[in-house]
C-alpha cells in the first residue's frame, strides 16, 4: 500500500513511527502504517496501535478496520474483548449493524476478507 499511495499521491508514508501521535491525520497515517507492517494478528496490532500513546483510538481504529479486510492478519482478538464491549446506543450492537451495511454497500471488501 505505501508504493501505491507514493506513487498515486507523491505523499511517502512512514514504516518507522516511534513517537506519540497527535490529533493529527498525518502523524495518524504514519503509525497506522507502521503497525500494519510490525504486525500480522490482530491482538498484537491492537496492541501496538495503543502503545504509541496520544490519539490512539484513530490509530487503532484505522488499523484494524484495514487489517480485518484481509487474510493476511490472524483474527485473534480474545473473546472477553468483543464479550466486554459496552452495550450503549454505539456499543457492540452498532457496531454489528454498521459491519452489516457495509458488507451490502461494498460487498467487495467482504469478500476480499474471506466473510
Amino acid at each position: 500500500i505505501p508504493k501505491l499511495i507514493q506513487c498515486a499521491t507523491g505523499f511517502e508514508l512512514m514504516g518507522d513511527w516511534n513517537a506519540e501521535v497527535a490529533c493529527d491525520a498525518i502523524q495518524t497515517l504514519h503509525a497506522v502504517n507502521t503497525a500494519l507492517l510490525r504486525n500480522r494478528n490482530m491482538s498484537d496490532l491492537l496492541q501496538d496501535c495503543v502503545n504509541f500513546g496520544g490519539d490512539v483510538d484513530s490509530v487503532a481504529a484505522i488499523a484494524m478496520g484495514l487489517a480485518s479486510l484481509t487474510p493476511e492478519y490472524s483474527p485473534d482478538i480474545p473473546q472477553s474483548l468483543v464479550d466486554g464491549l459496552e452495550r450503549g446506543p454505539f456499543g457492540h450492537g452498532f457496531l454489528v449493524g454498521l459491519d452489516a451495511a457495509l458488507a451490502i454497500k461494498f460487498p467487495v471488501l467482504m469478500r476480499q476478507a474471506g466473510r
